[in-house]
């Protein structure tokens, strides 16, 4: 049933079911990866919970309907209209699951999310800040972790003296090996850097250096010796009026 309405779903609303394809340009190493079956049952586990206040929130209007028959309509409200709505909320959970995707490549990471509006964020590894790890109380009790890769550039939320700092990026959400993959993203971008897209000057300044032709050498020379010859008389100068 599920896979007949998710496909009517996905073809009415012109979702991609197959996975995003990698950045444009050429990558060495592509990765496809999917959140953990784990995180899957993590979510609907907190489905659960909701739908069990729900239950008991229902169950306690029949209760109070006994005394008070106006609150059996609150009770056939709640039930025609909330638990359908928790239907729609696990076929969510579910197509959000189905649709998730992490693409991890030599330059970048790409994350595709969401069931109603499907969201894709790309980070390059050059202007990744922070790489973190993110799990909750819940989520530790499943076995996933969420990695949070902060880039450079953030914005600010709020207005006035409440505005606080907001940093882009991506989460790829409900790992098992969330670790794992922190330590490939963190030295991924480290070889970015390394390759010249960090801070090169150095080696930058010594190539810039081999350019300079002999006369310009010679030229140089020349003025740095006026120089000192200026800073001498300068001095003198100041002598003899002392």
């Amino acid at each position: 049933m599920y896979l007949l309405v998710k496909s009517t779903v996905l073809k009415l609303f012109r979702a991609p079911a197959t996975p995003p394809e990698a950045p444009s340009g050429s990558h060495a190493q592509v990765q496809v990866m999917r959140a953990a079956p784990s995180y899957l049952r993590y979510r609907l586990v907190g489905l659960a919970i909701l739908a069990s206040f729900a239950a008991l929130g229902a169950l306690g209007s029949l209760v109070a309907g006994i005394f008070a028959p106006p609150l059996l309509v609150v009770t056939a409200v709640i039930v025609l209209v909330l638990f359908p709505l928790l239907g729609v909320a696990y076929f969510a959970v579910r197509v959000d699951y189905d649709l998730r995707y992490y693409v991890i490549t030599d330059r970048s990471v790409r994350v595709r999310e969401g069931a109603w509006t499907v969201q894709e964020k790309t980070v390059s590894f050059a202007n990744v800040q922070n790489v973190r790890l993110e799990q909750g109380p819940l989520e530790r009790w499943f076995g996933v972790s969420n990695v949070r890769v902060d880039t450079a550039g953030g914005g600010m939320a709020g207005a006035g003296q409440h505005a606080v700092a907001v940093a882009h990026g991506v989460q790829l959400a409900g790992l098992e090996d969330a670790a794992a993959i922190r330590d490939l993203i963190l030295a991924r971008t480290r070889a970015r850097a390394d390759a010249g897209l960090g801070d090169q000057d150095e080696p930058r300044a010594a190539t810039d250096a081999a350019r300079w032709s002999p006369e310009h050498v010679a030229a140089l020379h020349e003025l740095a010796g006026a120089a000192r010859a200026l800073h001498a008389a300068a001095q003198g100068r100041a002598s003899g009026v002392g």
